[in-house]
């Protein structure tokens, strides 16, 4: 018997497969056909439906194994109302028309396109919604849905939208091809489907910078603890670089230069001793008639500059001694790091505020 179930699912896929390659793919050729009726053209799915009210489930079946055959192609949307038509009629409300084994396959393509689809309100009736969430059940599948080139910033992030068969706890992560940092944005759950954020910056410094990264989806099943994830290529590009190199921690110094002189003190001293060295030269003369034969000696102006050119220099020279810190010199050194720590955190803020970036995503493989 586990044989027999082991083909059966085997045909079962095959099946799938080739519908959905038929759908799907590219255009085949086929052959000659009478001119389409305009209103089954613009809606493709309406005669099915209008079989299916009317209860005619062979014809609804017939029409949808001839669109899967031929070369159109669906939009999404179309593609989940084929399936669950397709599945009403495989599995209607009368029970003695009901083909269990039949309806699987399509309920499988449909968990396989989306697995958070919910079946239309038509077409839910009891044992349909029970066997739809058997198949989805049944593999742990996720579905990352393609995020469209957008802007995004600190005030807009991206969002980035994901759905799995069963209940799971969800995680976003990107990891830059260039550096190979890997950044955690977001998680969320135990759910079957989350809208993660995106974030291109973290107020300070840019989460996704200008490049190639990889994105990554983790899903874990909330009750078995199986993971799978989703992998898709993101292009960031950004207006700026948005970054700035953070200052060092803050170390208490052990030791200050201290004993140098106020430069007004210093250039005040200097001046006191050129000016009594010059005075006392003037003061040591002899008196008359014996000093005033010998005119004044111009040295002591010379010595007197001197004097106040080197209390000068000394005092731009002169750095200091070291000695012991103290409270004080500590508390004023914390104030200028604060002070400098504030102005780098305003200058990041409004960095942060003008960083924009143009994200594009890698669409999804058929």
């Amino acid at each position: 018997m586990p044989r027999l179930l082991r083909l059966h699912h085997a045909l079962a896929t095959l099946l799938i497969a080739a519908a959905l390659g038929g759908a799907f793919g590219g255009a085949r050729a086929t052959g000659a056909q009478s001119p389409p009726n305009a209103a089954a053209d613009a809606d493709p799915l309406a005669p099915m439906r209008e079989d299916l009210r009317a209860k005619r489930y062979a014809d609804v079946l017939r029409r949808g194994n001839d669109l899967l055959g031929s070369s159109r192609r669906f939009t999404p949307a179309e593609q989940i109302q084929l399936w669950q038509l397709m599945a009403a009629a495989y599995y209607p409300p009368d029970p003695r028309a009901q083909q269990p084994d039949s309806a699987r396959l399509p309920l499988a393509a449909l968990a396989r396109l989306s697995p958070d689809a919910r079946l239309a309100p038509e077409f839910s009736w009891p044992g349909l919604d029970s066997l739809f969430d058997i198949e989805r059940g049944a593999d742990f599948r996720l579905t990352v849905h393609a995020l469209e080139a957008r802007e995004a910033s600190l005030a807009e992030p991206a969002y980035v939208a994901a759905s799995a068969t069963r209940p799971a706890r969800f995680r976003l992560v990107t990891r830059s091809s260039a550096t190979g940092v890997e950044v955690v944005h977001d998680t969320a759950g135990p759910t079957r489907s989350a809208t993660l954020r995106l974030r291109v910056h973290d107020g300070v410094h840019p989460t996704l910078a200008n490049g190639e990264h990889e994105l990554r989806v983790i899903a874990i099943d909330a009750s078995t603890g199986d993971t799978t994830v989703v992998k898709r290529r993101l292009r960031a590009r950004a207006n700026t670089s948005g970054r700035i190199d953070p200052l060092p921690p803050f170390i208490p110094p052990t030791t200050v230069r201290g004993g140098s002189l106020r430069r007004s003190t210093a250039i005040v001293g200097g001046a006191l001793f050129a000016g009594a060295t010059v005075a006392m030269a003037s003061g040591a003369r002899a008196p008359a008639p014996i000093g005033s034969a010998f005119s004044n000696d111009s040295r002591a102006l010379i010595v007197g500059g001197a004097m106040l050119g080197a209390a000068v220099v000394s005092l731009f020279l002169d750095r200091g001694r070291e000695r012991p810190v103290t409270e004080r010199d500590i508390a004023r050194a914390r104030e200028e790091y604060d002070r400098r720590l504030a102005q780098q955190l305003d200058e990041a803020r409004a960095r942060a505020a003008r960083y924009r970036v143009t994200l594009t995503m890698e669409a999804p493989r058929p």
